[in-house]
């Protein structure tokens, strides 16, 4: 067989085999192909081969959604989507990020799937692009509350038991909460549900006959050390940021002579939502 010399032969060429493509987005054109053909000097064609743009996709995104539904079934951000790179045929997982103003993941759907009632969103062998968006609800609160009377008068029925009315928005709700005239009285825990685009509730009591709303004490917990309001105003809790509050409305006796079989203090249907 005779010698070639690439340096000396000029009959000898070399062909480049490589070629590059280019414009696609690995984004938007994922789905598309490239058709391939190679052609020798004879002008021979080879068979065309097809090659899908996600075959040479080496990373995948996945845009990420926290979000919670109102009651129209629309969705809404609770902040700005994020993206993450997963390599080719790993698995994705991610635990929901915890919300502020009280927000709790209920689920989470990829793409338009079905909702999956687990905090943890997984992907296996990711193989193409996904949205996975995190659902949240606001959390239940919950307001201990408790009725005390000041300067006990022994002329007057004692209430044993104290209405409190809970009004947020147009929602009202009636609870009972225990009542009395010590300092060490027991609170008690009222639930309280969180409305769409609404986190305050307003505390108002139902004043019973000879006596007097004198004011409220708002703690962060269970001990009753504070400034007690007494300028006339009711209790506003704010739940953004706190989803638990401890609450003591204060009463105090306006006569010493009560008329006899005046006194009306009926019990109603509590803890129902108008």
């Amino acid at each position: 067989a005779p010698n070639y010399d690439p340096a000396k032969d000029a009959s000898l060429i070399t062909y480049p085999t490589t070629g590059t493509i280019t414009g696609f987005n690995g984004l938007t054109d994922i789905d598309k192909y490239i058709h391939i053909v190679s052609v020798d000097r004879a002008t021979n064609v080879s068979s065309v081969k097809t090659i899908q743009v996600r075959d040479l996709v080496q990373k995948f995104r996945i845009t990420e959604k926290y979000q919670y539904q109102d009651a129209d079934g629309n969705f809404h951000d609770l902040q700005a989507p994020k993206t993450v790179e997963v390599n080719r045929e790993t698995n994705y997982s991610q635990l929901a990020p915890a919300q502020a103003d009280n927000w709790e993941i209920v689920s989470y759907m990829v793409d338009n799937g079905s909702e999956i009632k687990q905090d943890t969103a997984t992907i296996n062998n990711v193989t193409d692009h996904h949205t996975v968006t995190f659902i949240y609800k606001k959390a239940v609160s919950t307001v201990h509350v408790r009725q005390v009377i000041l300067t006990a008068e022994p002329s007057l029925v004692e209430p044993s038991s104290g209405y409190i009315d809970f009004l947020q928005q147009d929602t009202l709700m009636h609870t009972k909460a225990n009542s009395g005239t010590k300092e060490d009285l027991a609170f008690t825990p009222i639930k309280l549900e969180m409305l769409t685009g609404y986190y305050t509730y307003q505390i108002s009591p139902i004043i019973p006959e000879y006596y007097q709303y004198k004011g409220y004490l708002v703690t962060d917990n269970s001990h009753t050390t504070g400034v007690t309001v007494e300028d006339g105003t009711l209790p506003v809790l704010d739940f953004k940021v706190k989803k638990e509050y401890w609450v003591t409305i204060y009463l105090e006796p306006i006569t010493t002579t009560p008329k006899p079989y005046s006194w009306i203090y009926q019990a109603g249907k509590f803890g129902q939502i108008q």
